[in-house]
């Protein structure tokens, strides 16, 4: 079996770590191949949470490119894999509707209530993010066989818009 993974963060921050790296030391016994696209590797994070408006500016551009990137890649490669899991990266919505194709293996994992933002009003970064949000949550678990989630506040959520889900 080859399953393809797809992280929003790298090992260091807890919600990939726990629902992604910390899994694949047992695929790999378990005998299944694994491969790991990471949107914003560890390094980006920590210059984000360093710098000021522009780092921030540059951080989300170029996690920007690699959304589109590896979300391209998943639908040239998918016939390759067993399953895709994407872990908390929402797509844009051109991606999100090819992912629809193969929606038979992908899997939506997100453990936080990503559907919410907790200070919309504030700052034109934060009203871009939560609009992105309100978009491309609902696009991403419409094109999923199956969402996993962490709580029954997010399982609610995922019902609304995908048939299978397991916490």
């Amino acid at each position: 079996m080859h399953v393809l993974f797809v992280a929003q963060y790298g090992s260091q921050a807890a919600s990939s770590r726990t629902r992604v790296f910390d899994y694949l030391p047992l695929l790999r016994k378990a005998g299944i191949h694994s491969k790991v696209f990471v949107v914003a590797p560890d390094a980006w994070v920590l210059r984000l949470n360093a710098g000021g408006l522009l780092n921030r500016l540059l951080y989300y551009c170029v996690a920007w490119f690699r959304t589109w990137y590896i979300g391209l890649y998943c639908i040239w490669q998918a016939k390759r894999y067993d399953a895709l899991f994407i872990q908390k990266v929402l797509f844009p919505s051109p991606i999100s509707t090819l992912l629809r194709r193969h929606r038979h293996k992908v899997l939506f994992d997100f453990d936080d209530a990503i559907f919410t933002l907790e200070t919309v009003g504030t700052g034109w970064l934060n009203k871009i993010r939560y609009r992105r949000r309100q978009r491309g949550l609902p696009a991403m678990l419409q094109a999923t066989h199956c969402a996993v989630v962490e709580n029954a506040y997010t399982a609610e959520y995922a019902q609304q818009l995908c048939s299978q889900v397991v916490r």
